[in-house]
């Protein structure tokens, strides 16, 4: 079941912005990345075997304040 999840990143910077796009890319079952919202502090992650609570917690520990907005199956 493919998956997208949407996920509120706290990203100050350009770095932030890297590090978190990065740290979804190593996530197994990833296979697209985007950043979105109005401040680009948005991070759209699509794939499908992915562990979305994981990487939340990931990128709590790396970036700082993360929350999961919305998960919602592809079709």
């Amino acid at each position: 079941m493919k998956q997208k999840a949407e996920f509120q990143v706290e990203m100050r910077c350009s770095k932030c912005q890297k590090k978190a796009l990065q740290i979804a890319a190593e996530t197994y079952g990833v296979s697209s990345l985007t950043l979105g919202g109005q401040n680009k502090n948005q991070l759209v992650v699509t794939g499908e075997g992915m562990d979305i609570t994981k990487l939340c917690v990931r990128l709590r520990n790396k970036i700082g304040y993360t929350q999961i907005v919305s998960v919602s199956e592809v079709k």
